[in-house]
């Protein structure tokens, strides 16, 4: 009895030793929180400048659309409300930022980050297109601050994302291409998932694409109840039926929601 009494509990010692040899080898890309005030005034200042910045200079960009004269003047009547919201949202991304990575360079560039994120979402909510010219400065970045040892995230893992993020969403696209034989998703996409999948590891990726599936069927159910009469008078009015489910959406504003809430928790 005594003999398998020991030989318990040095199973026991030994599985215990394996878990926190594993638990030690994993690779969060998160660091310990670090609560100095200097760095959430500073970064919630900056924050609120450069989310600002970002979102002015989308807006800007997309005023010229060829939109009708009343929604040209809603945007207009709009605008203050837009710019004092980016400041708020700006400074209080920046605060949590400052929060948790206290005063240092990763903290500066994930706010960069926010800001072009922010950018991305209203540039494709108004267009339905994710320029390269955010996306790939987004990508590399990460990567960078990942081979610098800079972030939490290591090289291989910022990699990986990069492969994994694009290499899915085209291999998706090339079956709904197959079989419809039309274009399912942009390549914007996919560089903004890649470029996501550079920041966070290829080990969150999979969680980001989840999330941003789920809040856009949220938005797309929302969106046909609240719009579910006028859709029907105006399908009504011409005769035929389009079902709601039949129309495209734009998918960066919800990948940018699901990728900023990874950079904030993971």
């Amino acid at each position: 009895m005594a003999f398998h009494q020991e030989l318990n509990i040095a199973l026991i010692l030994r599985n215990s030793v394996s878990l926190r040899h594993w638990l030690a080898s994993l690779e969060w890309p998160f660091t310990t929180w670090s609560s100095s005030l200097q760095a959430v005034v500073v970064l919630a200042l900056a924050g609120a400048l450069f989310i600002w910045l970002c979102a002015s200079l989308a807006t800007r960009s997309t005023a010229s659309m060829a939109l009708p004269a009343h929604i040209q003047l809603q945007k207009a009547s709009l605008r203050p409300m837009w710019a004092v919201g980016a400041i708020i949202l700006g400074s209080v991304l920046g605060a949590l930022v400052g929060a948790r990575y206290g005063l240092s360079f990763y903290a500066v560039s994930l706010v960069g980050a926010l800001g072009v994120l922010l950018a991305l979402a209203v540039v494709d909510a108004a267009t339905g297109f994710l320029p390269d010219a955010l996306t790939l400065p987004l990508l590399w970045l990460g990567v960078t601050l990942s081979w610098l040892d800079i972030s939490g995230v290591s090289l291989h893992q910022s990699v990986g994302g990069v492969i994994f993020g694009y290499g899915f969403l085209w291999l998706l696209g090339l079956g709904f291409f197959c079989f419809r034989a039309k274009e399912g998703m942009g390549h914007g996409d996919f560089k903004l998932t890649a470029a996501l999948g550079a920041w966070v590891g290829y080990g969150v990726v999979p969680l980001v694409l989840l999330l941003a599936c789920l809040i856009a069927l949220l938005a797309a159910f929302a969106f046909h109840c609240v719009k579910r009469r006028a859709w029907a008078d105006a399908t009504e009015a011409m005769g035929r039926s389009f079902p709601l489910l039949g129309q495209t959406f734009p998918f960066g504003p919800y990948l940018v929601v699901s990728g900023a809430g990874a950079l904030l928790v993971f």
